[in-house]
């Protein structure tokens, strides 16, 4: 896995454009409607924040108590920091977790787009494939 990491320049083109277009927005003098919500949400009690933990996506049991530290500490930037770490880290884990090997007969698999080549065939950008029996939406 690390010597995919180390190997893959277009991995970490991705990552340095994403960091790159993100950092502009840190310095914005107010939050978004929806960084309003999760800060919000980030300073309730434990107790609370498990009741309404299922409004949420991703895993706010983690991410919103984190932010609510950060935000607490360093204010809206550093809240937004987190977000961007993250961010590229969900970029970094889809690229690792992925891998051509899964491509197997009879795996089960989904094509979003192709377009049909002169021969024949069809190329895309992208498959999803299932594991371990899953199938892939």
């Amino acid at each position: 896995m690390r010597e995919r990491i180390a190997e893959s320049w277009a991995l970490w083109s991705i990552l340095a454009a994403q960091a790159t277009l993100t950092l502009p927005w840190m310095w914005r003098t107010a939050a978004f409607s929806d960084e309003a919500v999760y800060l919000s949400a980030s300073h309730e009690t434990w107790s609370h924040l498990m009741s309404t933990a299922s409004s949420f996506p991703g895993v706010p049991v983690l991410y919103l108590p984190l932010v609510g530290v950060f935000d607490s500490v360093g204010g809206l930037i550093a809240a937004r920091l987190v977000s961007m770490i993250f961010m590229l880290g969900a970029t970094a884990l889809i690229y690792v977790i992925g891998d051509r090997s899964d491509l197997k007969p009879g795996a089960a698999f989904t094509i979003i787009s192709a377009t049909k080549q002169p021969d024949g065939t069809l190329e895309t950008a992208r498959v999803n494939v299932g594991r371990n029996g899953a199938v892939p939406q």
